[in-house]
């Protein structure tokens, strides 16, 4: 199969791709969503070559009538933010299908005890707590074990989802963050501590999303937002199907959540855990390219010996990984957004 995947350069300006679109610079409708300064080309992706990535991560055929779209990757020259064109969401019928594979849906997350350290620090009486994109509730079902006054309000857009979490005696409400905060009933509470743990990368308009937490905010309030951190370090050489469209919309590093609070006039905080170390790092990362994500042997050790020039590539890669304030870049990155005091 040809995978319809190219870098920016690839071709001249005008040429065709193939698929009815020119490359070279896109035109004014795919500026920034941040900061809307004009992108350029990073790469394109037909519906065959997300098609055939997904086939190789799940090791299952795709199912037909997933809405699968042309999509453009393109950087922000001025935020760098990577993003996606159009910015259209992958379809009911793709996340009620990607739902339903094992470990989408993970126990346990970096951010979360991070976030639950905040709130005991801050020693709240009975804080309220709003998550966005709640899931099942574990995370706020953890919070309430963990702080035993919170008051927690979970919003997820899957029925199913929601019905997990009153089950578990949560709150929570089958609707977007804009419809919550939209509802003129709902916006006479303010809460404590706004979370949205892996939802950012999923939504067309970054500004309003944060926009609608900050309407239910008030002068204290924190607003956690976690996203991968891109390119994440197996990513070089690796196409992560699910940290591009139509999954993920946007792909986030640590200059552009600075233009995004300064859209916002927000302050801003970043927090990341430690990154695996070089070695660990490129072991993984070619026995990732050398069997893909469910091949291969279980020891990424052996990896070395039958393919060691891939092997001696990402090492020499990862040793020049990306680094934030000093540290070598992770996998995933948590802001935190206050109102200037």
């Amino acid at each position: 199969m040809h995978e319809d995947v190219r870098p920016a350069g690839a071709s001249s300006p005008g040429e065709e791709n193939g698929r009815g679109r020119t490359s070279g610079l896109p035109d004014g409708r795919s500026t920034c969503p941040v900061c809307n300064t004009p992108g350029t080309l990073v790469k394109r992706l037909s519906p065959e070559f997300i098609g055939a990535g997904l086939e190789r991560y799940y090791c299952e055929p795709v199912p037909a009538g997933l809405g699968l779209l042309d999509y453009d990757v393109l950087r922000c020259t001025e935020c760098t933010l990577e993003y996606a064109f159009p910015m259209i969401p992958a379809s009911e019928s793709f996340y009620s299908w990607i739902a339903q594979r094992p470990n989408y849906y993970p126990n346990r997350r970096w951010e979360w005890e991070r976030v639950a350290g905040h709130a005991r620090r801050r020693g709240l009486p009975g804080p309220r707590v709003l998550e966005v994109g709640c899931g099942s509730g574990i995370f706020l079902g953890l919070l309430r074990k963990d702080l035993m006054t919170v008051s927690a309000v979970g919003l997820d857009p899957t029925g199913s989802s929601v019905a997990k979490c009153l089950e578990a005696g949560i709150e929570a409400y089958p609707e977007t963050i804009e419809a919550y905060a939209s509802n003129p009933r709902r916006r006479l509470k303010t809460f404590d501590l706004i979370v949205a743990f892996h939802c950012l990368e999923h939504v067309a308009d970054p500004k309003g999303f944060l926009r609608s937490m900050l309407a239910l905010s008030n002068a204290g309030t924190s607003i956690f937002v976690s996203t991968p951190y891109s390119p994440m370090y197996f990513e070089r050489n690796w196409h992560d199907p699910l940290n591009h469209p139509p999954h993920h919309l946007t792909r986030w590093n640590e200059t552009a959540y600075a233009a995004l609070a300064s859209q916002l006039r927000l302050k801003l905080e970043l927090s990341m855990p430690r990154a695996r170390g070089t070695l660990s790092r490129a072991l993984a990362a070619a026995k990732l390219l050398a069997h893909g994500p469910n091949h291969g042997p279980r020891n990424a050790v052996s990896t070395v010996f039958s393919h060691p020039l891939t092997f001696a590539r990402e090492f020499l890669q990862q040793s020049a990984r990306h680094r934030v304030n000093g540290m070598v870049a992770p996998n995933v990155i948590l802001a935190r957004f206050r109102s200037p005091a």
